[in-house]
């Protein structure tokens, strides 16, 4: 729940010239895209290629998601809770063994993470330049 807290005061508190302390420095990231909704992965995936990073996926499974992290370590992952009937926990856990940072969107505010997946941030969909913006600047404050 902190972290939830954390994100609202940031997005509060950024404006639209950069974040709360200056314009934003961008840094290239490989960023795994795990999202079983193919128009919000395709999405998600062409505004991180605009902001000059390198997609890892998307994918929209928990196997294939899990599949990708055993061959390669990105830099951060924004990934969905729900892929269809099961969730990316998996993943993340998988991903937080490599110490890579996640961020989660979801369509469910409300939702409980399992306690070892608590700290993960939260964004709720729909994913607005705001959102991505704030979830990137935290990847990259965790790399």
């Amino acid at each position: 729940m902190a972290c939830v807290v954390w994100l609202k005061r940031y997005l509060s508190a950024r404006n639209e010239t950069g974040t709360a302390n200056g314009p934003y420095v961008r840094i290239e990231m490989y960023i795994l895209v795990v999202e079983d909704e193919f128009l919000i992965a395709l999405e998600l995936k062409h505004n991180l290629l605009d902001r000059g990073h390198t997609v890892l996926g998307p994918v929209g499974s928990v196997s294939e998601g899990s599949a990708l992290v055993k061959r390669e370590i990105p830099d951060g992952a924004l990934m969905d809770i729900n892929l269809g009937d099961e969730t990316s926990y998996d993943v993340a856990l998988l991903l937080r063994e490599r110490d890579v940072p996640v961020v989660f969107f979801t369509g469910y505010e409300d939702r409980v993470l399992p306690k070892d997946l608590q700290a993960i941030p939260r964004f709720v969909k729909p994913i607005d330049k705001k959102k991505l913006d704030a979830a990137l600047d935290y990847l990259a404050a965790k790399r």
